[in-house]
């Protein structure tokens, strides 16, 4: 549907996607396991045993910006500028 390659797309909203999935969960249901697997998943992909759902998020940001990911915008796609509630 768009003039983007759907690996592109991936990449770049992965970092959005995760950030408000971990808020979501923070706010509606702090115990979920889902949250501790967001933990560990940060903590593999930095090295750091004390890593958080927050680092990881960073860290998949880095990436997109270290491998030159192209904004969403190139290909004729924008970016929301508001986050959700």
């Amino acid at each position: 549907m768009f003039p983007a390659p759907h690996g592109l797309i991936c990449a770049r909203l992965l970092p959005h996607v995760m950030e408000v999935n971990v808020q979501a969960l923070q706010r509606r249901a702090p115990d979920s396991p889902a949250l501790v697997r967001y933990d560990e998943v940060a903590q593999l992909l930095t090295g750091q045993a004390t890593a958080r759902a927050a680092d990881g998020v960073a860290w998949v940001q880095e990436l997109c910006h270290a491998l030159r990911v192209p904004s969403l915008a190139n290909f004729g796609l924008y970016q929301m500028t508001s986050r959700l509630p």
